[in-house]
């Protein structure tokens, strides 16, 4: 009877065990597409905002974005 009422006590832990991270899943899932939403609708803002208007790098070490420690 022990051995009976252990094994139900596994199976139990084990089906809520699946459960837990197939909600899990599910919850990531849909997180990842509103984030990938959000940031289709980011770049599309982005990119209708039009080009930037920093002023080019002439290579002569004003910049410090130019790659050179100068």
């Amino acid at each position: 009877m022990l051995v009976v009422v252990l094994v139900l006590v596994l199976v139990l832990f084990g089906f809520l065990f699946l459960l837990f991270f197939f909600v899990l899943g599910l919850v990531m899932r849909v997180e990842f597409q509103l984030k990938a939403q959000h940031f289709h609708t980011s770049d599309s803002v982005v990119e209708a905002a039009g080009p930037s208007r920093r002023l080019p790098d002439k290579g002569d070490g004003d910049y410090p974005w130019n790659g050179r420690l100068s």
